[in-house]
């Protein structure tokens, strides 16, 4: 499957961290990808780069607190393994440097947020997962 870029562009992906310590609702906001260079390779599926800038950035919110976040490049990946391709064939991968923590966002066949990982970023420890269900996580709150 090929990654259509004005599918992903703008769009607003929300999941509930939580954990004995915590309850968190995190948004992340995808940029217009449409006016950024990318780059495609890839040996099981394609994955894509794209060059962010000041003006094109990824926005995450924790609790409706936002955030910038400081990476430089978006990577849209494809998982290794054929079963799970079929199900989310691309995930993204979200840095937060500040808190020490990468997501990984994988979507369906229609760009909708199947699962969430949140990870810890110096080890690559996955902290927390969760399957999403397709509805406004706003509404709940």
């Amino acid at each position: 499957m090929e990654l259509k870029v004005e599918q992903l562009s703008n769009q607003v992906f929300s999941f509930f961290w939580e954990d004995p310590m915590h309850f968190t609702l995190v948004e992340i906001a995808i940029p217009d990808l449409t006016k950024l260079e990318y780059s495609v390779w890839g040996d099981w599926g394609p994955m894509y780069t794209f060059g962010l800038n000041e003006l094109h950035k990824v926005g995450i919110q924790y609790n409706g607190v936002s955030f910038d976040s400081s990476q430089v490049q978006l990577k849209v990946e494809s998982p290794f393994f054929a079963r799970e391709r079929d199900h989310h064939p691309f995930y993204l991968i979200i840095e937060d440097p500040k808190r020490d923590v990468d997501f990984h966002l994988y979507l369906t066949k229609t760009y909708e947020l199947g699962k969430a990982q949140v990870r810890r970023t110096r080890d690559d420890v996955m902290l927390f997962e969760t399957n999403c269900a397709p509805y406004d996580f706003r509404q709940v709150i």
